[in-house]
């Protein structure tokens, strides 16, 4: 299984499908209209066209790869930056490292972000609602869709308030579920792990304790695919 990176497009696997989110949501009026209105503010990958080879030279020899993050929820930087650690640390076990790429929410931004016009890589989309429902399925979390993955804070605030989670944990690991979705591929769903279907309560009290991980096949695909990626 082979990448490359196409401009504007992002990382594409030269044959078959990418990978997915929740068993990837399918095309339905929904969601190609909550898209649609995504392009009027992301617009990544039009107006921000990255540029520069894929870095992979990570922490202790991991190979690393770069991850775009547009925090449209406005989720506090000191909250993301530790999500962004929690999540950092699973991918890390797999022997892989995130770099976290802050990007600009406008144009108006654009010059304040200069790293995102100067590297390549996946693309992390926080929105504030409170999920997507379609006719299929809910997308309560988040999806992931070709080279974007997206993650919905809205829904995560009943689980933080419940008490079983924090802001960081649940966050980081909702993150790692959803970039791990791209890395993995279809039928990506395990029945334990960060990849369950379902992440509840006890779940995120595992997580909460660092207990709740990639599995061994999982960090070996996940190695694969950013080993793999080819620079344009």
């Amino acid at each position: 299984m082979a990448f490359r990176y196409e401009p504007g497009r992002g990382f594409r696997k030269v044959l078959g499908t990418h990978g997915r989110f929740e068993q990837r949501p399918e095309r339905s009026s929904a969601v190609d209209k909550f898209l649609s209105g995504l392009a009027l503010v992301c617009a990544c990958g039009s107006w921000l066209a990255p540029a520069g080879p894929l870095d992979t030279g990570g922490k202790e020899g991991n190979r690393s790869f770069y991850v775009h993050v547009y925090n449209y929820a406005k989720v506090d930087h000191k909250v993301l930056a530790w999500a962004e650690e929690k999540a950092a640390r699973l991918f890390l076990q797999a022997g892989v490292e995130p770099i976290w790429v802050t990007c600009p929410r406008s144009q108006q931004e654009i010059g304040q972000y200069p790293k995102c016009h100067e590297t390549k890589g996946l693309i992390l989309n926080i929105r504030p609602e409170a999920g997507l429902k379609t006719t299929q399925r809910n997308h309560e979390f988040g999806f992931a869709l070709q080279t974007t993955a997206y993650v919905f804070a809205g829904s995560l605030k009943g689980i933080v308030q419940s008490g079983v989670g924090s802001w960081p944990i649940v966050l980081g690991h909702v993150i790692a579920h959803e970039i791990g979705h791209l890395m993995l591929g279809t039928d990506s769903h395990s029945s334990d792990g960060v990849m369950r279907a379902r992440l509840g309560p006890e779940d995120w009290r595992r997580a909460s304790v660092g207990q709740l991980s990639f599995n061994a096949s999982q960090r070996e695909r996940i190695r694969s695919f950013v080993a793999q990626v080819e620079p344009a």
